[in-house]
């Protein structure tokens, strides 16, 4: 562009400036492999991120990069099993919540006795309380019925003999 065919106003190309030429074949060629690099980029960061998770899995960051896993062999924590896990968990703490309760009955030894029928006196109120997370509730049970068995059979064999 010479200074005789610019408009009023209008300033100097910089000289360094490619020509308009020049310009548009890069946004051409640019946009004719865009779909091929943005591709190919997803696939870097894709390996990055692979890369990155196992050597924080490995706990060491100086190593060298591993492979890539293979996809079918990586194995992932499925949200079914993690609900598995803290329902299970949850059995746990009712059951550990009734033994701890009993403990409690260390006050009045007579009562221990006739612990199968006592810890109703505590256990219905922590029931009805708790009763909005079921696998709590579920540990509570299984452990007071646990509670109730084995002070049955005390009795039977007191009974018997």
């Amino acid at each position: 562009m010479s200074d005789d065919n610019r408009k009023d106003g209008e300033l100097a190309p910089h000289p360094d400036a490619p020509v308009e030429e020049e310009h548009l074949e890069k946004n051409e060629r640019a946009a004719s492999s865009g779909t091929a690099d943005r591709g190919s980029i997803v696939e870097r960061l894709r390996q990055a991120e692979f890369e990155r998770l196992d050597r924080e899995s490995d706990g060491s960051k100086s190593q060298a990069p591993p492979s890539r896993p293979n996809p079918a062999n990586v194995s992932t924590v499925k949200p079914e099993a993690a609900i598995v896990s803290r329902s299970r968990k949850q059995v746990w703490k009712g059951v550990g919540l009734v033994f701890l309760l009993h403990l409690m009955l260390i006050f009045i030894p007579v009562a221990y006795l006739f612990i199968g029928l006592i810890q109703w006196l505590y256990l219905i109120p922590i029931i009805l309380i708790n009763k909005k997370d079921p696998s709590l509730v579920r540990g509570i049970w299984i452990a007071a019925t646990a509670t109730f068995v084995l002070n049955a059979v005390f009795y039977l064999i007191v009974i018997t003999t």
